[in-house]
């Protein structure tokens, strides 16, 4: 058999699954890549650097294609689910799959739908490798060491065929060496060796040019400030279909304004501070990073990277109080900071918050260009939030972000739309005072007296002492002493461990510990760092909630199975883009606990527009039809009709987003309410008329209404008289 029938015979299975007419990916070879058999063979055996590739693939599910050269000229195949990992503790599954022709080891594109593979392809690391056995021969004995010299992975690995499996099954291993590390590099190095473009930038949806993508935001000015965004705490990690998952970056939240006509580039706290000086190797890039005409609205977190490639906030709070240039200079060259941008606002005349999570980042993923070191796109994975919530760990980091695909940017708002889950339980604190030390503390502080917002009040949880460096004690206790007051700034402290001395409340620091007692203090706490860029207003006590009741509450209309949730309600205007079903969803959950205690117990008038605004719309008050258990309605006495009216009654959220998915943009209430509503059911069950009841009928009224209507002149009017 000739050199070339052999090495099309492994490529069989590649050929079958695919149809080259429709699919971008590499045909089979004509020929055998090296002229001469004999060359290759020695090459070979002479313990010549083969070639490797990581590619990763955004299909069904986000994975890791690892691919090995082998001597007859094919690439031995692997899918690896959570990718590589350089920690040595930590074993990847790997599933075997078919051989593919070496032209595949530069192949980045998009497989179209329908396709055998069908999704986004990126060259996500390539080198050489060196092994001592070949590795046909290697994979016949079921496990396979090589070293790895790729630009993002080096060092030994192996592969191991689990037992007891039908032979796809391996397990990829790092082996000790010089280049073990903690560090996730799928997380920390997201991008293409080939090109620097993200999964996102080279997806299919991205083809479109971003005035495309606008469609949908509207007008608008440059913005001249913008609060953030937050995220609510939750209590476990969790996979969903409509979320995404970002790590969760340990740095100082930052929004970047770049307007060329106005002169302005600005980087700004939470607190809307200018730090824009305090990053110069970050504000000089943006230009060449950042693609807009004229202006763009950038939302993301300014991180300080260690050795390894982690976020290390201790380095940062070097940076964090520093205003010279000489000392700013010296450190942006020491521990220089990076930008991580997770979001987008505002484009050359464009508001985006009211697009959704998905549309704003396709259009981020075309506005930031990948050759930037010091700002980069913050990667996200979708529905897999548990996987990655594993990596960042085992990298050390904080934890991840949670968002809702469909959500909105709510500034200002923390919403659980966004929702954070750490590994560790921090806290914002404001701190209140200072015990007088003791010891080898004696003329500084014992321990912070610390305080939070809760139900809108400040109030005490708890002291911290533990966490400083004996460096810091002076600094702090000298910064501490502009704040002195007389009186207690909260007003009570059920306890102090020393004397007392307070301090007016306009200093945060963060800390994290072990748990939350019943009291609402912090067991085991540890100073984390003092946080100028947050405001003392947003320290508030953060308990994270049942995970699954937050995703519920966002996820309400889809859970309700309600439909049509693209359809136009409201077309665009010049103040606003247009307004879809799900809009009108969205709002009346967000709004659900302000305006169901003005809705309880009083019977509703509807007014419908099942096509939105611009279609034909009614008012609709008896309920002939069937409602849902959760929902209510109530007989009550018409006197113009000489009979009893059907109306319905809203007393929950669900009833509400059911009433809202009928097209009820307009819910018009009784203005007295249903007197004795439970007596009134009981009457209604019994088989008697509830309207003849003392006990069940319609209350008086207990609010009016004034309708001030402008007048509007013609000129036409006689004086003193009403406009026609």
């Amino acid at each position: 058999m000739d050199i070339e029938t052999t090495n099309r015979l492994p490529l069989t299975e590649y050929k079958r699954k695919r149809n080259f007419v429709k699919t971008p990916a590499p045909r089979l070879p004509k020929k055998t890549p090296r002229k001469n058999p004999r060359e290759f063979k020695a090459a070979v055996e002479n313990n010549e650097k083969l070639r490797f590739v990581i590619q990763k693939h955004n299909a069904s599910r986000l994975h890791y294609d690892f691919r090995l050269e082998t001597k007859d000229a094919v690439l031995k195949s692997w899918a690896v689910p959570k990718g590589v990992s350089l920690n040595p503790s930590v074993k990847r599954l790997a599933v075997l799959t078919e051989d593919h022709p070496l032209d595949y080891m530069d192949f980045e594109g998009v497989i179209p739908k329908g396709n055998y593979g069908a999704g986004t392809v990126i060259v996500w690391d390539r080198g050489k490798y060196t092994t001592e056995k070949h590795v046909r021969q290697q994979f016949k004995e079921g496990k396979i060491s090589f070293c790895l010299h790729g630009k993002k992975v080096r060092g030994s690995f192996s592969l191991v065929r689990m037992k007891n499996s039908d032979g796809k099954r391996w397990l990829l291993t790092k082996s000790k060496d010089a280049f073990t590390s903690k560090e996730e590099p799928t997380v920390s190095m997201p991008e293409s060796v080939l090109t620097g473009r993200s999964i996102d930038q080279l997806d299919e949806g991205n083809s479109d040019n971003i005035r495309k993508l606008l469609k949908g935001g509207f007008k608008k000015g440059f913005p001249t400030s913008v609060k953030p965004m937050l995220a609510m705490p939750a209590d476990q990690p969790f996979d969903k279909k409509d979320w995404v998952f970002e790590v969760k970056w340990d740095g100082v939240r930052s929004i970047l304004f770049r307007n060329k006509s106005g002169g302005i580039l600005e980087l700004r706290s939470r607190k809307g501070n200018d730090i824009t000086h305090r990053c110069p190797e970050i504000a000089n890039q943006v230009d060449s990073v950042v693609k807009c005409n004229n202006g763009a609205v950038l939302d993301g977190e300014i991180v300080v990277l260690n050795k390894e490639g982690i976020p290390d906030f201790q380095l940062h709070q070097r940076r964090m109080n520093v205003d010279y240039g000489r000392d700013i200079n010296v450190l942006s060259e020491s521990a220089p900071a990076t930008y991580f941008v997770f979001d987008i606002l505002y484009h050359d005349g464009y508001d985006l918050e009211s697009l959704d999570f998905v549309r704003r980042r396709k259009i981020l993923s075309k506005v930031i260009r990948s050759n930037s070191k010091r700002i980069r796109l913050s990667d996200y994975i979708e529905e897999s939030g548990k996987a990655l919530f594993e990596k960042v760990i085992e990298m050390g980091l904080e934890g991840v972000v949670a968002k809702y695909k469909y959500g909105k940017y709510l500034e200002g708002d923390r919403s659980s739309a966004w929702l954070k889950i750490k590994h560790t339980l921090t806290q914002d604190c404001v701190v209140i005072g200072y015990t007088t030390g003791e010891g080898n503390r004696e003329g500084y502080f014992g321990s912070l007296i610390l305080a939070a917002y809760y139900v809108g009040k400040l109030r005490f949880v708890g002291h911290v002492g533990s966490g400083f460096g004996f460096d810091q004690l002076q600094e702090t206790f000298e910064m501490m002493q502009k704040f002195r007051t007389k009186k207690c700034p909260i007003n009570h402290v059920p306890y102090v461990n020393r004397q007392p001395v307070w301090l007016m409340p306009k200093q945060v620091a963060e800390v994290k510990f072990n748990a939350w007692t019943q009291d609402k203090i912090m067991r085991a706490p540890i100073f984390v760092g003092f946080r100028e860029d947050k405001p003392v207003q947003e320290c508030k006590i953060e308990v994270p909630k049942d995970t699954n009741k937050k995703i519920n509450a966002i996820e309400a209309p889809t859970s309700l199975a309600f439909s049509n949730l693209d359809k136009t309600f409201l077309p665009s205007t010049c103040d606003h883009p247009e307004l879809k079903k799900r809009d009108l969803l969205e709002y009346y959950e967000k709004i659900s606990s302000y305006i169901l205690p003005h809705l309880r117990d009083r019977p509703l008038s509807l007014s419908r527009y099942p096509h939105g605004i611009a279609g034909k719309s009614f008012y609709h008050k008896n309920w002939s039809q069937a409602i849902p258990d959760y929902a209510k309605s109530v007989q009550v006495l018409s006197e113009s009709r000489n009979d009893t009216v059907n109306y319905l009654i809203c007393n929950n959220k669900k009833t509400l987003l059911w009433l809202a998915n009928l097209g009820c943009i307009e819910m018009h209430p009784r203005f007295s309410r249903v007197h004795n509503y439970a007596a009134c059911m009981s009457f209604a069950r019994n088989g008697d008329p509830a309207f003849d009841q003392d006990e069940c009928g319609l209350s008086t009224p207990d609010f009016i209404i004034f309708d001030l209507d402008p007048y509007i002149y013609s000129g036409r009017e006689a004086k003193g008289h009403d406009p026609e």
